[in-house]
């Protein structure tokens, strides 16, 4: 069975807050293609956040959004200069969209606006589009959490199986009930796909009683590991951390920690809580630990012309991997091969020297961050890349590594 190491399934309203929506609003502004203006993205967003609607409500929302948007200050000037057919296609998707404001119609003005401005050469569409920001939303604001889950499994191959990594954003002991109700509703979104998902509990120590939700999450929730974001604004290493250690060290329970210099974050400085550099002194006293950096660092770290130094993120991975049996990364939201060219190669070229390494060909992990690599491509898509360029390596890194991860020992 192939496993995606790296999804999650939470709805975006299932973790905003007061202070969450902040650092998710922050996050989502950083992946918008450059042709829409932040000011102009972040209203849209603020609105989401504060009706917490439902799909209809929000597919309304973004169609009027993108009405808006075809007449603002950074479009108007493009529809006169534009060929007549992208005209023809974006008035005939727009007028389809306003009879039935459903996704594909909604996507198909995303697309014909995307076409309209790779015209003029403002647009790198081949990375960061406008369809794919609308259905980065459309999916973040789905009604419930089994109906992301739902978008995910069908995106996945009948066969194949994905983690669910849950997110707990918080700067107290608040909205408890908030984050308890986003575990049962991914333990009751696993059990409608038994043994194919396997999710994840996130665990932040700022939040008194962590200990104990993960505790459940663990026994009477059936959950399989345990999610760390520190760069979210606490401590890898502290006695509260230690603790979780221990009890995943006795108990063969695999981590899974945020590990690139991006993703959600509480400031630019808590950033590199997240960095590999914390982890020998947590190892040398847990070298059991099963743990896995994903992101493997950040995929740039694997485009240069030789393999990674012992200062890049992804450099201090793998000399934890040669010293402790029980870590691994994971390869997901590495974007950056597919611009091409040399870079394409670069990666390739270093991950399969990699894999011909003892131990790191056995540590290496499939993922793909749904659904926030959905600004950039569908995940389907992200799948089939990789195995196409991987070949039987695809196979080591979405199966047999995965089993090892997560259920061997």
């Amino acid at each position: 069975m192939r496993i995606n190491c790296h999804a999650h399934i939470f709805n975006l309203p299932a973790v905003a807050t007061r202070h969450s929506a902040e650092i998710l609003i922050n996050r989502i502004l950083e992946m918008l293609p450059a042709v829409v203006e932040k000011a102009f993205a972040e209203r849209l967003l603020r609105d989401l956040f504060e009706s917490r609607k439902t799909e209809t409500g929000v597919m309304g929302k973004l169609a009027g959004w993108l009405g808006e948007f075809q007449s603002a200050g950074t479009l108007a000037d493009f529809f006169d200069q534009a060929g007549p057919s992208a005209r023809d296609r974006l008035a005939q998707a727009n007028a389809r969209l306003a009879a039935a404001g459903d996704r594909d119609n909604l996507l198909e003005v995303g697309m014909a606006l995307d076409e309209l401005i790779a015209e003029r050469g403002d647009l790198d569409a081949g990375r960061k589009s406008l369809a794919d920001f609308l259905d980065f939303v459309r999916i973040g604001f789905l009604p419930s959490i089994q109906d992301v889950a739902d978008e995910l499994m069908a995106q996945t191959p009948a066969d194949a199986g994905i983690t669910a990594l849950t997110m707990d954003i918080t700067r107290g002991d608040f909205f408890e009930e908030q984050f308890i109700a986003q575990l049962a509703e991914t333990a009751a979104a696993a059990a409608r796909y038994p043994g194919r998902i396997f999710p994840f509990t996130a665990v932040n120590p700022i939040r008194a009683n962590h200990y104990a939700i993960m505790e459940r999450a663990l026994g009477e929730l059936q959950f399989r590991g345990v999610k760390l974001s520190p760069s979210l604004g606490y401590d890898i290493d502290s006695p509260e951390m230690r603790r979780v250690y221990a009890y995943c060290q006795a108990n063969g329970v695999p981590l899974l920690m945020h590990c690139n210099p991006g993703g959600f974050y509480y400031d630019r400085q808590t950033i590199f809580n997240s960095s590999p550099e914390h982890w020998p002194a947590i190892l040398k006293d847990y070298p059991e630990l099963k743990i896995c950096f994903g992101h493997f660092g950040g995929g740039g770290d694997l485009t240069g012309p030789q393999l990674p130094g012992q200062k890049t993120w992804a450099g201090m991975i793998l000399d934890l991997m040669e010293k402790w049996p029980g870590v691994f990364a994971d390869i997901s939201y590495h974007d950056e091969p597919m611009a091409g060219g040399r870079v394409e190669a670069n990666y390739f070229a270093n991950l399969k020297s990699l894999l011909r390494l003892e131990p790191v060909r056995e540590r290496v992990l499939f993922g793909t961050d749904f659904f926030m690599i959905r600004v950039r491509l569908k995940d389907k898509n992200y799948w089939s890349y990789f195995e196409e360029r991987l070949g039987d390596d695809f196979e080591t890194i979405s199966a047999v590594n995965p089993h090892r991860y997560l259920f061997a020992g």
